[in-house]
């Protein structure tokens, strides 16, 4: 997916003279939450695609967020006549008021639609989690208190995990390169974090095509956090043993690991960690990488 993107972005910029990649640095980067469309026989509730902002302001991630979505494969989760009449941030407590025609949605989509509003908005750093009133009153059939994207898979008419699709990386059992498999993966979460350890569990797990080598198989190892777009991963003493045990295919395990984790539209880079500290001899970050 994001190689395919990359091949098609460097085509553009050779005929712009790099003029896209000056525009987006200056720019806030978020993934915004919408509902999946009908027609998409994945079983997948929510989805999530990336803009790119101009200011992190409350205001301006809610504009974006109520205007969209864009990408192929969304169905629109708010009435078209939704607004933000006013917000309140207190110690990390977002409450939003919103306009009359939010409060005609009830049932399973008015759940997912304050879903989508707490995942997005969550990701601000000065958000913990979120509140919402119609017009100054309670929301008319709503999640009562805050909502935080933890509590947000508990409450509500359904237990339905949230699934992602993604493709995963994994060495050729020659050890001369890397093979990809697509695959539907069940998320804790649709935060960064969820999403990052359901790709590193299914990494874990293993390949299904017999012409693939496992790339984790032993030990622990999992996703610390995920800020501006870098992935911490920490692990013990056996991971670390199993990623190293082979310096032939010592690269290809380490990027196969990498470049599934950089599918995700939150992380560009990834770092490891030993039990928190970092290692000697390894970089500070590990972009992707697809030519051995």
């Amino acid at each position: 997916m994001k190689r395919g993107i990359a091949l098609l972005l460097a085509v553009l910029l050779l005929m712009c003279s790099g003029c896209s990649d000056l525009l987006e640095s200056d720019k806030i980067k978020l993934q915004f939450y919408y509902r999946v469309s009908n027609d998409i026989p994945s079983g997948n509730a929510l989805t999530s695609e990336v803009k790119y902002l101009d200011s992190d302001s409350i205001p301006a991630v809610m504009e974006a967020l109520l205007e969209g979505p864009y990408k192929a494969g969304m169905m629109r989760t708010f009435p078209e006549k939704v607004q933000l009449n006013s917000f309140a941030l207190n110690e990390g407590i977002l409450t939003l008021d919103l306009s009359e025609s939010f409060g005609t949605l009830s049932g399973y989509d008015l759940m997912l639609a304050q879903y989508c509003i707490v995942l997005t908005v969550t990701q601000l750093d000065s958000v913990d989690g979120v509140s919402m009133t119609v017009d100054g009153k309670k929301v008319p059939g709503g999640a009562a208190g805050i909502l935080t994207p933890t509590n947000v898979l508990l409450t509500g008419e359904t237990q339905d995990p949230y699934m992602i699709s993604s493709q995963l990386y994994f060495p050729t059992k020659e050890g001369t390169g890397m093979g990809v498999e697509y695959r539907m993966i069940t998320v804790e979460s649709m935060d960064a974090v969820g999403q990052s350890q359901g790709v590193l569990d299914q990494l874990f797990i293993g390949p299904r095509e017999p012409e693939l080598a496992p790339c984790l198989n032993g030990g622990m190892m999992k996703v610390s956090s995920v800020q501006g777009n870098v992935c911490t991963i920490t692990m013990d003493e056996e991971a670390l043993d199993k990623l190293i045990s082979d310096q032939a295919t010592f690269q290809l395990k380490l990027y196969s690991i990498v470049n599934s984790l950089t599918e995700l539209d939150a992380i560009d880079k990834v770092v490891f960690l030993l039990h928190g500290e970092l290692m000697d001899g390894w970089e500070t970050q590990y972009g992707a990488k697809y030519d051995f």
